[in-house]
């Protein structure tokens, strides 16, 4: 009978310490993965990471971290960009002008920190040249990357030279393009010039649509304020200037928006 106990008491305890085995749970890394580089300017870029499971143990710090090796970790530049799962962004600073960058998304929770694929991208030059060696120099106004100095250029991307006529008359007259000196103010160009598909702007640079003129308005503040703080930051000398009715002068640019070309000048944006 004593041994029947023994017997009953082992099999109970069997069955106990099955019982708590199978009630363990197995935690591992957040998976996560590096989504696009968006928005890249001179110094500043928008990174995405996608943690789509936190394997058991909640994600407390997500975020990206840079270098210029090609294996960033935490323990170099980081930002963090929140606690949990899902599809998150936040922007890095501080970067360096035309240098080849690489970024990685991570997650960390109790279990330890997984990190994406590392991502290459290349920041904006402050420096930009066009066909004929002039030097132009790039500012980030809001979300948008303009060139602070009007064009001078006087040939098209192929080579081919813009004529100059120096007649304002006959200069508004032309059914081709054309161009007017200005001086150290840049060039007065004529529809047919912004319109030409030789294209006039630095290469990877292109005439801003009249959406992308109002984008910049609207981030100065909208008309009233626009063109006062537009002219601490852009050379405005080239601008044809007029009177808004609300005592600021207003500059007229070019836009590639055929339906709203009453301006004197080009301005360009980075795509």
């Amino acid at each position: 009978m004593k041994k029947n106990h023994i017997m009953l008491l082992s099999i109970l305890f069997l069955l106990i310490t099955t019982g708590f085995m199978s009630c363990k749970k197995k935690y591992g890394n957040p998976d996560i993965s590096t989504e696009k580089i968006k928005s890249i300017t001179q110094h500043t870029a928008l990174c995405s990471g996608y943690i789509y499971s936190d394997s058991g143990a909640i994600v407390k710090e997500r975020g990206v971290c840079w270098s210029t090796s090609s294996d960033p970790t935490i323990n170099m530049n980081k930002s963090i960009c929140g606690v949990g799962t899902g599809i998150f962004s936040c922007e890095i600073s501080g970067l360096k002008s035309n240098t080849k960058y690489y970024v990685r998304a991570y997650a960390t929770n109790s279990v330890g920190t997984s990190y994406g694929k590392s991502v290459p991208f290349k920041t904006v030059t402050d420096i930009v040249k066009d066909i004929d060696g002039n030097v132009y120099h790039a500012i980030t106004i809001g979300t948008q990357v303009w060139l602070v100095e009007n064009l001078k250029v006087t040939h098209y991307l192929n080579g081919d030279k813009i004529p100059n006529v120096t007649d304002l008359y006959v200069w508004a007259s032309q059914n081709v393009g054309a161009y007017q000196d200005n001086g150290a103010n840049g060039k007065f160009y004529n529809w047919f010039v912004v319109s030409d598909s030789r294209g006039v702007c630095p290469k990877g640079w292109h005439v801003p649509s009249v959406d992308e003129l109002r984008k910049l308005v609207d981030y100065l503040g909208g008309e009233n304020t626009a063109c006062s703080k537009l002219a601490n930051l852009v050379s405005m000398g080239n601008a044809e200037i007029c009177n808004n009715g609300m005592g600021c002068n207003v500059p007229h640019w070019w836009s590639s928006t055929k339906a709203h070309y009453a301006a004197c000048s080009l301005r360009f944006i980075n795509p």
